[in-house]
């Protein structure tokens, strides 16, 4: 802050002690958000997401450039609750942060929004992943199997492929082969 943002503070808040204090008197509102703790921030952004997503990725993507890599990664992480096509053009634009972790965690993000090109490549891998084979003599049934090597016990590495997906895009993409 200015010193003569901190000098206007203390006249309208005298019982603060420090004016870079964290923000604890009263409920937080956008007016006084950056004021507040991190913790306080994230709190209050995950209750407005909750309420009312747009408004809450238009006060994320705000907040954004002004935030070291650790606190745009918590913020870029509120947006997964739901992740929606609106969110998009967001996440796209963090593909190109300078934190490997905020990019990376925009790209599973994108991965999770149906209609995205990141999300047709996972069901693209998933397709390719598996094959539907018929088991049984008497009472026949429809199996997915592994292509190539089984994975091995405790080997999940189509765990977060198949959490990405609802069951709903399993079966579409499976429907349509």
């Amino acid at each position: 802050l200015s010193q003569d943002a901190r000098d206007w503070l203390r006249l309208i808040r005298p019982e603060r002690k420090e004016v870079d204090d964290p923000y604890l008197d009263g409920p937080i509102t956008e007016e006084y958000l950056m004021q507040a703790s991190k913790a306080q921030r994230i709190q209050y952004l995950r209750e407005l997401r909750s309420q009312d997503a747009g408004r809450a990725r238009i006060v994320i993507e705000t907040m954004l450039p002004s935030e070291a890599a650790d606190m745009r990664l918590r913020l870029v992480k509120l947006l997964g609750d739901r992740p929606t096509a609106d969110d998009q053009p967001l996440l796209e634009s963090l593909l190109k942060d300078r934190a490997p972790t905020v990019k990376d965690c925009a790209l599973a993000l994108l991965s999770r929004i149906p209609g995205t090109q990141t999300f047709a490549k996972q069901v693209a891998r998933l397709t390719d992943s598996l094959q539907i084979k018929t088991e049984g003599l008497l009472r026949r049934k429809k199996v997915f199997m592994f292509k190539g090597p089984e994975p091995r016990p405790g080997q999940d590495r189509f765990a977060n492929l198949l959490a990405s997906l609802g069951i709903a895009d399993f079966a579409q993409a499976f429907a349509e082969e």
